[in-house]
């Protein structure tokens, strides 16, 4: 989905749209699935995005991902009151099918991979939680 530039210029239904999938969505699973991982002493993971540690002018797709990151330590705070963990996976730029020509030398999916299981197989004494991680090149 291609999104007008700025606020200014941009599309309002483009925002609705990338607000339900990114931050009500987030909330409903959270929900939905809060109940189960108390049983189970769960891990919740979310898909942060480095553009929701930085300001990109006028990109409201940043400031919803900018609510992922504060959505994710809250959601931290009230999990850990029985000892669950909560997760956020911050990638930069990743080679995904997004895109129209391959990005080989931006993060591949075996490298966010590789940063979920960190956050899983940490001892359970620790909550990691936020992995922020960039292209080395």
């Amino acid at each position: 989905m291609s999104t007008a530039p700025g606020v200014e210029n941009g599309d309002p239904e483009q925002w609705r749209t990338m607000v339900d999938l990114n931050i009500n969505a987030l909330l409903y699973t959270a929900k939905l699935t809060l109940p189960h991982l108390r049983k189970s002493t769960g891990h919740f993971l979310m898909t942060g995005s480095a553009a929701g540690r930085r300001a990109i002018q006028g990109s409201v797709y940043g400031a919803t991902k900018w609510f992922v990151h504060g959505f994710a330590n809250n959601l931290a705070e009230e999990m850990k009151e029985w000892q669950g963990r909560c997760t956020v996976i911050a990638p930069g730029m990743v080679d995904t099918p997004f895109f129209d020509e391959p990005k080989p030398d931006k993060l591949q999916a075996p490298d966010v991979a590789d940063a979920v299981l960190h956050a899983l197989n940490a001892n359970p004494r620790n909550c990691v939680r936020e992995i922020f991680l960039m292209p080395a090149l």
